[in-house]
């Protein structure tokens, strides 16, 4: 995350972070403002799952173009 944050062009890309890890306040805090979403471990629904997903996601390109260097 922190390479693919500290490239300007990539700062936008979401990322969901799905887990089976109980996070600790520290994960979380590391975390924070890094990833879009936050999916710990949980009886999900798979519905549920990507209405979350989907939900988070909205308002990004589906196919944004990439510029080149």
């Amino acid at each position: 995350l922190e390479q693919l944050r500290s490239n300007h062009a990539w700062q936008d890309i979401p990322v969901i972070d799905v887990t089976a890890k109980d996070l600790t306040d520290e994960d979380h805090q590391r975390l924070n403002h890094q990833v879009t979403l936050i999916l710990e471990k949980g009886g999900f629904q798979t519905e549920t799952l990507l209405a979350q997903i989907r939900s988070s996601l909205r308002g990004v390109p589906a196919n944004p173009t990439s510029s080149s260097n």
